[in-house]
């Protein structure tokens, strides 16, 4: 849980680096795939005994401002060309 949740922020960061629009897109487009990767997870911990309801409902409301922002994100790059 904790790659995952680190691997969100360090392609948002990698993808920034880039400099390039279409490479901070792709990166995001990862950081996405990683946040899904973590709510998948947080339902594993759940059922496996590991997180209590009241955890699993307030990492699920995080992780899902977390992937609305990522999404928010991605369609302003896309609509925001570079000059």
């Amino acid at each position: 849980m904790r790659r995952s949740a680190v691997s969100i922020m360090a392609n948002l960061a990698e993808g920034f680096g880039c400099g390039r629009q279409v490479q901070f897109i792709r990166y995001a487009r990862i950081a996405l795939g990683s946040s899904w990767e973590l709510l998948s997870h947080v339902y594993v911990a759940h059922d496996v005994g590991y997180l209590l309801d009241t955890n699993r409902e307030e990492l699920l409301a995080q992780l899902g401002t977390v992937i609305r922002l990522v999404n928010g994100l991605i369609r302003y790059l896309r609509h925001h060309p570079e000059p």
